[in-house]
């Protein structure tokens, strides 16, 4: 509980394999209510458990707060990406989205970066007759037109859109000449690749 909120770290790797250490840290983060005056802006301190990686950039945690419908899922899940891949393996990328996707479809996504413009243009790439996604990128156009950030998404958006969370998708798996016989952590594989290389 921290300020009355429960509060739920859940561990998910994907791009890192050994868990060396874990110690208490602090981090903030700022939440944006409103972009037209008057500006209602509020930041979030929260104490939290940092977990250090052996041979990794980051740690990779996510900070659930289910009273208020929010995760933020760091290097893990962007909008309409996830995290590369470094030292894991595409299994613990796959097991650590489904824990994601397992949260409430009105769940406020808070990445750790804003990739989503661009990542956008990858997913209509391999998924153009996507028509959720398709609306969703012009959406996140005229909101980067306008300065504006495009976070946070929901996961009701992203299991639409999101090709990483969209393995299964018969469009992609053709884009990709990715076998129907093939299991969906091995498309996300693929899919990552395909990405890196974008």
């Amino acid at each position: 509980m921290f300020a009355g909120h429960e509060v739920r770290v859940i561990e998910t790797p994907g791009h890192t394999r050994e868990l060396r250490k874990v110690s208490l840290g602090c981090a903030s983060f700022v939440v944006v209510y409103s972009f037209e005056p008057p500006f209602v802006i509020i930041t979030i301190i929260v104490v939290v458990v940092v977990v250090k990686l052996k041979k990794c950039h980051t740690g990779h945690i996510s900070f659930y707060f289910p009273g208020s419908g929010a995760i933020f899922t760091g290097d893990t899940l962007f909008s309409l990406s996830c995290g590369k891949l470094f030292e894991g393996t595409p299994e613990q990328m796959h097991s650590s989205l489904q824990r994601i996707m397992s949260l409430p479809d009105g769940t406020n996504v808070y990445c750790g970066h804003e990739y989503t413009l661009s990542n956008s243009k990858f997913a209509l790439s391999i998924e153009p007759k996507n028509e959720a996604l398709r609306s969703y990128a012009a959406h996140v156009a005229q909101l980067r037109n306008k300065g504006l950030p495009t976070i946070p998404t929901t996961l009701k958006t992203e299991k639409a859109c999101n090709p990483f969370l969209r393995t299964s998708s018969t469009e992609i798996r053709q884009a990709l000449d990715i076998p129907a016989t093939m299991n969906e952590a091995e498309a996300l594989g693929v899919i990552r690749r395909a990405k890196d290389n974008f």
